[in-house]
């Protein structure tokens, strides 16, 4: 017990009603100066989503998604073999560069989720329930891949706007904040600094918990 650094008590649980898997990580970090550190994180996930009545719409969805976002990176390529490097003097060629990119990252997270709810679902099978299933490591693919969608909203959202510029409020809107160009660029400095530090605040604490995550796997 003297040399004992951390101690780490996970479970999950499933709620099958409302097809959802509930995963804990309680962790108390001991001190060299004594003391402990607690920790806790409660996670919600939703790994099995073609097991219900919509599942057949849900996945024809999902694959005219991967079509769209392929025919979407085939056009683009032939736009940009054509105008070369003005292609990038467009901020909207960048929007369209961001979302292509950002989709692709999420079709693969969101595969890679698959794979892992496969084999987390084939030793619960093949154990009968009885068997060790770690669910964290699922849970943090999840969560990675809900931040690439939340990107990705954010960028369509911007595009969306530019589709309604034929609307005169919205063109009215669009003239207004070209007037105003030069000073919300100020603006935007101190806004982004700002921000940036209650980013890097949020980030140290998701940071930490990784690595705590990372030291635990590699210690087992």
């Amino acid at each position: 017990m003297k040399k004992t650094r951390a101690v780490f008590a996970e479970f999950s649980v499933y709620n099958a009603q409302v097809n959802l898997f509930g995963v804990m990580t309680i962790v108390a970090e001991f001190l060299p100066g004594g003391g402990v550190v607690p920790f806790y994180r409660l996670e919600v996930i939703r790994l099995m989503r073609y097991h219900q009545g919509f599942g057949a719409f849900v996945l024809a969805c999902e694959l005219g998604y991967v079509i769209f976002t392929l025919y979407f990176l085939h056009r683009e390529y032939k736009k940009f073999r054509l105008e070369g490097r003005d292609y990038f003097k467009s901020y909207w060629n960048w929007a369209e560069v961001m979302v292509i990119s950002l989709s692709i990252s999420a079709i693969v997270f969101y595969s890679y989720r698959m794979m892992i709810t496969r084999k987390i679902l084939s030793t619960f099978e093949k154990t009968h329930g009885n068997g060790y299933i770690k669910m964290q490591y699922v849970a943090s693919v999840d969560e990675v891949f809900g931040f690439l969608m939340a990107f990705l909203m954010f960028i369509a959202i911007l595009k969306f706007i530019k589709l309604v510029r034929f609307n005169k409020r919205m063109g009215i809107l669009f003239s207004t904040l070209a007037m105003c160009a030069k000073d919300l660029k100020s603006f935007f400095v101190v806004f982004g600094v700002i921000y940036l530090a209650f980013c890097a605040v949020f980030l140290s604490g998701v940071w930490d918990y990784f690595a705590r995550i990372f030291i635990f796997c590699h210690c087992c």
